[in-house]
């Protein structure tokens, strides 16, 4: 499974031309939201845009938000069935 863990408070995850935009402490990530499974955000003071979590979705990424202590505290995921459930019916 693919994931990106933005785990440092100030991050912002933001859309810029089709890509996924990841900016924080002097750092610039580019991805593009199909090498990912799962984007986990486990840090307060994370910036989410709404159009970020619109092509994640697109995507069939999910977004788990955890709290302090990495406890899964809610989950987004697309209304379709997306790779997770595919691997995981194959298994």
């Amino acid at each position: 499974m693919r994931e990106l863990v933005v785990a440092s408070y100030g991050v912002r995850v933001r859309v810029k031309r089709g890509l996924l935009l990841v900016e924080g402490g002097g750092e610039r990530l580019e991805i593009s939201p199909s090498d990912l499974d799962a984007v986990i955000v486990a840090s307060g003071g994370v910036s989410v845009t709404s159009s970020a979590v619109r092509l994640l979705i697109a995507h069939g990424v999910d977004v788990v938000f955890l709290d302090s202590r990495g406890r899964p505290i809610g989950r987004l995921y697309p209304p379709f069935v997306n790779r997770t459930v595919l691997t995981r019916r194959m298994q």
